[in-house]
């Protein structure tokens, strides 16, 4: 970011609301202490024994799962920083890395920052900013490897970095590995006159080394590279979300309600996108993100999902809004439409203020929906009162 000076006053806006957020959200991570129960369960405990040195022979087989950004936790007790302050960290860097990559995709510097500011206060994020889980840092890393992507280069560094960053993809969740597989898939063919034999191998190196190392070791500890996603006490693997949207009775709709309680109005955009995609009216860029997010979401259909857990496993669905939201404001810049993304993210971020209030989300959507319904009429009257004169 050049300077803040030269960003419009929207954006300047965006930025005090993230600023505001991250110094609030600061002062509970050096007054408070952890308390979310996947944090307490396995996140933290995991965190500990990594910064005892110990990789592996552990007693607890939720200890097995991939722990790349556990390290950056690990590191927070090594040094005595406050463990409530990882996700403040967390969102900081998935708002820079959001924002670099609105400038990859060419959105001006204003835009960017919207963008920035509107994927980093999505509710899911806003919800995990007081825990220890990975799921921000999965979002960021994803974000810098797909801006990354957009623009190859030959040289080592570049390939050294797609390396680095497959890597903690992959090794920070299990569903890294899908996510990287559908970049790789939809980015192969712009991609394929840069690569060399030495790079590729740099590549799949430092992607082992930084990911799959903990699949090797799960592999060679446990016979299983996805340990314990087979053990028997893991039986709620066997179901996935869309077994809860097509065979649980009202499945579908408790399903609809949850991704439109976390994300609120956003999936509607996705589905216009898929829309107009069709209709051959995208550029080549908004085609590849829109099939990015189709990908995205069909991965979050086909993860294991406990029907219990279908809202609060909607924040594994963060790198498939990220596509989304890229498309819409690279849509709307192209279209001129900046203020109406503007008001919407707006919308958007005043939902996520609602976890710090004593109010849903829904409740700030109604609001936000009613001011942009009143201003959109008063737009168009305007329009229709300047065509009659």
């Amino acid at each position: 970011m050049k300077s803040i000076k030269l960003l419009n006053l929207p954006a300047k806006f965006f930025l005090l609301i993230f600023g505001l957020v991250i110094f609030y959200f600061g002062l509970l991570g050096f007054t408070t202490g952890p308390w979310e129960g996947d944090s307490l369960a396995y996140h933290l405990p995991l965190a500990t024994e990594l910064s005892k040195g110990n990789f592996g022979n552990y007693s607890n087989l939720l200890y097995y799962y991939p722990a790349s950004v556990h390290l950056i936790l690990a590191l927070f007790m090594v040094i005595n920083l406050p463990l409530q302050l990882f996700n403040v960290l967390g969102l900081m860097l998935l708002f820079v890395s959001v924002y670099w990559l609105g400038r990859r995709l060419n959105l001006l510097e204003s835009n960017a920052v919207v963008f920035g500011v509107s994927v980093a206060l999505l509710t899911p994020m806003a919800r995990l900013i007081t825990t220890q889980t990975v799921d921000i840092y999965l979002a960021t890393i994803y974000a810098t490897l797909l801006g990354l992507l957009l623009k190859p280069q030959k040289s080592w560094q570049y390939f050294s970095l797609v390396g680095l960053l497959s890597g903690l993809l992959v090794g920070a969740k299990y569903t890294g590995p899908l996510f990287l597989v559908g970049l790789a898939l939809v980015f192969f063919w712009s991609i394929k006159n840069f690569v060399t034999k030495k790079s590729l191998l740099l590549v799949l190196v430092l992607t082992i080394l930084f990911g799959g190392i903990w699949y090797l070791r799960n592999w060679l500890w446990q016979g299983d590279p996805i340990y314990p996603a087979h053990h028997p006490s893991f039986t709620w693997v066997n179901w996935h979300t869309w077994q809860t949207i097509f065979q649980a009775q009202g499945g579908a709709w408790y399903f609809v309600e949850s991704l439109l309680s976390e994300y609120l109005f956003w999936p509607v955009f996705g589905f216009l996108a898929i829309y107009v995609a069709i209709k051959r009216k995208l550029e080549p860029i908004e085609n590849k993100l829109t099939l990015l997010f189709l990908g995205n979401f069909s991965i979050h259909l086909l993860i294991p999902a406990s029907i219990n857990n279908v809202l609060s496993d909607l924040r594994y669905a963060a790198p498939t809004f990220i596509c989304l939201l890229a498309v819409i404001f690279v849509y709307m810049q192209r279209k001129r439409l900046e203020m109406e993304v503007y008001l919407l993210s707006l919308i958007s971020v005043l939902a996520s203020f609602s976890l710090i209030m004593p109010h849903r989300p829904k409740v700030f959507v109604l609001y936000g929906l009613m001011v942009f319904v009143g201003w959109l009429l008063t737009k168009l009257l305007k329009q229709k009162a300047n065509h009659k004169g």
